[in-house]
């Protein structure tokens, strides 16, 4: 029986990370198995290529960022959809997939809620004129924007690590009141008031869930300074909101854009929602 091992890395405490590799190194040998040296790395690393990605193991926040040969085959591939004026269902599944992938490792959920308009065309069917759709066309325009510079994920290294708390309430007179929880204890408020003009141009009878999910970008833009590179545990009162903001998107057209708001404001503050 022969069995085959692809691709290996191992995660080691400093002290022992270059002994680790080297005994991997003599236990392949003593198999009798052979390790193509071109691809193995010459001592343990920080950081390294792995599985379509770059790691950096530092401290307090490791952090994963998409390679830049897979972010620009993305690009020359959504230029191409964008040049043809045309994306059939199956070849919108694949870039679903892959854009999928490289938002595994990118900030929070950033980017989830542009990917509505793609997977809505994976799923199309019974027609056969395949063009881009408005909103299918502004959300690979947006892709091909943000590719080049997609925020990486940090990852906390200490579970012990503060955060700062926030809380936001609505009512559906448009009315929005936002309150940030500092470290020292001291807590700051702030109201605004989101124009009948905006509610209308949302449709719809009842409006609570799209008031309530605009709490959070109103936190961010009233506090970034003080927001930037913290961790942040923030409670909105209402269901629907809360889960498209967990989620990163929304089936509902107007709770997706304000999602993708959100997450767009946190990604340039470089703030974890917890």
């Amino acid at each position: 029986v022969l069995d085959y091992v692809d691709d290996v890395n191992g995660v080691e405490p400093h002290f022992s990370a270059e002994s680790a590799r080297q005994t991997w190194v003599e236990l392949v040998s003593l198999l009798g198995l052979t390790l193509d040296m071109d691809k193995c790395s010459s001592s343990a690393s920080t950081c390294f290529d792995s599985l379509g990605v770059s790691w950096a193991l530092s401290s307090p926040h490791a952090l994963v960022q998409i390679l830049p040969s897979r972010l620009a085959g993305l690009q020359d591939d959504i230029q191409a959809i964008i040049a043809a004026n045309w994306l059939r269902p199956g070849h919108a599944a694949r870039l679903r997939g892959k854009l999928g992938f490289a938002l595994v490792a990118a900030f929070g959920r950033f980017g989830r809620a542009q990917l509505s308009a793609i997977k809505r065309r994976q799923y199309a069917s019974g027609g056969k004129n395949f063009q881009l759709s408005a909103v299918l066309r502004a959300q690979l325009e947006w892709w091909l924007v943000h590719l080049r510079s997609l925020p990486g994920r940090g990852v906390p290294r200490s579970p012990a690590e503060k955060f700062l708390v926030a809380y936001s309430d609505g009512e559906g007179s448009g009315k929005e009141a936002v309150c940030l929880t500092f470290l020292d204890r001291s807590t700051e408020f702030c109201c605004a008031e989101i124009p009948h003009s905006i509610q209308q141009r949302w449709g719809g009878v009842n409006n609570i869930h799209r008031i309530e999910a605009v709490g959070p970008p109103i936190c961010f833009l009233t506090w970034p300074e003080k927001l930037r590179g913290q961790l942040l545990l923030f409670f909105i009162d209402n269901q629907s909101a809360l889960g498209s903001m967990v989620g990163g998107w929304s089936h509902e057209e107007v709770l997706n854009d304000i999602t993708a708001l959100s997450w767009s404001l946190r990604s340039e503050e470089h703030t974890s929602e917890l």
